[in-house]
């Protein structure tokens, strides 16, 4: 193998490491739901009956009230938010789980938890709202639920939906009044505001794709808008009352729809990566599908990725002068 296409090989070598390729990527879709429960589809299935055959209630509600949102860490630890409160008077929690749904421990914070996420360091980031208040904020919790930091910003003012890349931004959508625009607020990886975004009301979940696509539902608009990363709308894909949405390794995009009203027939439904709809089931009881997400795939932080492609041209650079030498 000559020097080019060996170094070739353990770049490609290396980036599939880094991405986990799509091989790797998550087919197990976990769901909180509002009867209390914390459901799993294994949408490798490929069809919606096939789909909702597999469905599990993975979880019991015997440390849940009102789950809002989910998010499971690279170990398969599930995190539950709940809404312990309707009126966010009281205190929420954030239930915690082993990967097979044992109960583990509850975090216990004042208001509404509206939205998880996990960074590659096992660090848990909870948006939260507190209607006695009328506040937002996010907190970063290390794994035994210490805040390590508060965010806040003139953006944030109803906080739901919460995503983070792996470089640490922040995206949270807000319930705001009836159709006010930038209902999405954005902050870097310090905890700096960000201009924020969005064209339209009641922000509910956000989800994030590999190439860093914000998706964010917008409840009384039936429509999930697709924008990238600093804002710009490139779709609206319709549907009915997404609350919950999640993408899994190979840009699918999976939707929680909240029953039409006078109807009790939820559904999860399933878009292709351009945004088309494929098929939806039906989602289980009369519940409404809330927060939704795959397991991640590992993907080291930034600085990983830099320490290990730095080394591989170092490797490189090392074989060539032996190379030569030789």
């Amino acid at each position: 193998m000559n020097m080019a296409r060996r170094t070739m090989w353990m770049f490609l070598l290396a980036s599939a490491a880094l991405t986990g390729g799509s091989g790797e990527a998550s087919q197990l879709l976990y769901v909180t739901s509002a009867d209390s429960l914390v459901y799993t589809y294994d949408v490798s299935l490929g069809s919606a009956a096939a789909i909702k055959a597999s469905e599990n209630a993975l979880i019991g509600n015997f440390h849940n009230t009102d789950p809002t949102s989910v998010a499971l860490n690279l170990a398969g630890t599930i995190y539950v938010g709940n809404q312990e409160s309707q009126a966010g008077t009281g205190n929420s929690t954030v239930s915690i789980y082993s990967s097979d749904g044992t109960y583990q421990t509850s975090w216990t914070t004042p208001g509404n938890v509206g939205g998880l996420a996990i960074d590659a360091s096992g660090n848990v980031f909870l948006s939260l709202y507190n209607v006695t208040t009328d506040s937002s904020r996010i907190e970063k919790r290390n794994a035994s639920g210490t805040v390590l930091q508060t965010i806040t910003g003139a953006s944030l003012t109803k906080a739901s939906g919460l995503a983070r890349t792996a470089a640490g931004t922040l995206y949270a959508g807000n319930f705001l009044p009836a159709f006010a625009d930038n209902a999405v607020a954005t902050f870097d990886a310090a905890g700096n505001e960000l201009p924020s975004f969005g064209n339209g009301a009641l922000a509910g979940p956000v989800a994030l794709d590999s190439a860093n696509n914000v998706y964010v539902g917008y409840v009384v608009e039936d429509v999930v808008r697709k924008y990238t990363s600093s804002g710009t709308l490139l779709a609206d894909i319709s549907t009915t009352g997404p609350r919950g949405i999640a993408i899994d390794g190979f840009g699918n995009m999976y939707v929680g729809n909240q029953a039409p009203t006078g109807s009790v027939d939820h559904t999860i439904s399933k878009f292709d990566p351009s945004g088309n709809f494929l098929f939806s089931w039906d989602f289980a009881g009369t519940s409404t599908p809330n927060g939704m997400a795959f397991a991640p795939v590992a993907v080291p932080e930034p600085s990983t990725c830099a320490s290990l492609l730095a080394g591989l041209a170092c490797a490189g650079y090392s074989l060539f002068r032996r190379r030569k030498r030789a």
